[in-house]
């Protein structure tokens, strides 16, 4: 019986997320921020750790890094209160922003550490870069298609799972 509960009560959170995806995305908006906060925290810690030793190229980056990441926090909640109707589309280009500012910090950090000739396993930071240009310039490019599509996806998926847990009970 546990398992049909819980089957049901996923397979609600997945039509509400059909349904009603202005406020679901809401709620999103704010764990999303939450979690850009204290990354940017963890970042700035780890700048406040390293800043009297190191490459001084690779602590501006890793302070860039946390400052925009927080900033993107505190902007993603602001919007998020103001403006709730239009926080699908406005979510979509903060993240697009974020993915680009990291890219770009990331190719720079690539370059300073293989100018280096330091390699600590550092060469995914080339293929992390592409993948945050790539996905930075799509959410741009549709982010209409990139939040409804991806909310109706996610909200397919949830209610599968839903249903797969109803059937198990």
């Amino acid at each position: 019986i546990y398992s049909s509960i819980l089957g049901l009560l996923i397979i609600a959170l997945g039509i509400f997320m059909w349904a009603n995806p202005n406020a679901f995305v809401n709620v999103l908006a704010f764990v999303f921020a939450f979690y850009m906060f204290f990354d940017g925290l963890k970042g700035l810690l780890s700048f406040l750790k390293i800043r009297k030793q190191g490459n001084k190229a690779l602590k501006i980056s890793m302070l860039t890094k946390a400052l925009v990441n927080i900033a993107v926090a505190i902007i993603t909640v602001i919007v998020s209160i103001n403006n709730k109707e239009a926080i699908l589309n406005i979510v979509v280009y903060l993240i697009a922003a974020d993915f680009l500012i990291s890219a770009l910090v990331d190719l720079a950090d690539y370059y300073m550490l293989k100018r280096s000739k330091i390699d600590f396993g550092y060469s995914s930071l080339s293929i992390q870069s592409a993948m945050g240009f790539f996905f930075g310039i799509l959410f741009i490019l549709f982010p209409q298609f990139i939040g409804k599509a991806g909310l109706v996806i996610i909200a397919v998926i949830i209610i599968g799972f839903g249903i797969i847990m109803c059937s198990r009970g």
